[in-house]
């Protein structure tokens, strides 16, 4: 028989929780300073919320459909992700950075989004 090959896995940190809108939601601004990097707008996630608000306000969700501080501070995030992952159930997405040959998922905490940013993008393409 034939050998298995060994491929070192490379060393996976995961945070969730706190990518929310609220003034406790911070998460991003801390690790922004801690890997030395500015933080930056992410404009696919910008345009992804500022849709998401005006949509939730047409249906009568929302007051108003301008976007908030809050709503902005989900899509500002450290510089230079590796990944951002689409959030299917959600406006907080997730971001993957790689440092020192570590990976850190940055990841939002409410379940039915962690768990579908999970099942869909992380482990179909960063575990399997």
């Amino acid at each position: 028989g034939g050998r298995a090959l060994h491929v070192p896995e490379v060393p996976r940190l995961f945070s969730r929780g706190g990518l929310g809108p609220t003034l406790y939601d911070r998460p991003f601004a801390p690790l922004a300073a801690v890997l030395g990097r500015d933080l930056i707008i992410w404009d696919e996630t910008r345009g992804r919320i500022e849709r998401l608000v005006r949509r939730m306000h047409e249906a009568g969700l929302l007051e108003s459909p301008d976007v908030t501080e809050g709503n902005l501070r989900m899509a500002r995030i450290p510089a230079e992700p590796a990944h951002v992952f689409k959030n299917r159930r959600g406006m907080a997405h997730g971001v993957l950075y790689e440092v020192d040959g570590k990976r850190l998922f940055v990841l939002p905490g409410v379940p039915l989004e962690l768990k579908g940013i999970f099942t869909e993008e992380i482990e179909p393409e960063f575990i399997a």
